[in-house]
């Protein structure tokens, strides 16, 4: 039988990794690549992921192995400008600190 079928929010993937058959978010159609970021690009453009996002895993070029977290437009909203203790900077901080003993 044939190769199953990606899809990605109603699109088609033609383009998957060949290390692991997942998305490549450099080779996703224009559509979708201008609407996909990681929580730190969303914060950059004043967005904050949701509690509710599920997120999905690409690789950010096919010629990485590691995988990124991006967010769907649908899966982010604007953020206060005052909510800098929510951002994922000082959030990963903390966790990173927190992995060292440190406090």
């Amino acid at each position: 039988m044939g190769e199953e079928k990606y899809y990605l929010k109603g699109y088609e993937i033609e383009y998957l990794s060949e290390w692991d058959g997942l998305p490549v978010k450099n080779h996703l159609p224009e559509e979708l690549k201008e609407s996909f970021f990681t929580r730190i690009q969303w914060w950059e453009k004043g967005y904050e992921v949701k509690e509710s996002a599920e997120g999905t895993f690409m690789h950010p070029s096919a010629l990485a192995k590691r995988l990124c977290e991006y967010f769907f437009r649908d899966e982010v909203e604007a953020r206060d400008n005052n909510s800098y203790q929510n951002s994922p900077w000082l959030q990963q901080r903390s966790s990173e600190s927190g992995a060292n003993g440190k406090k």
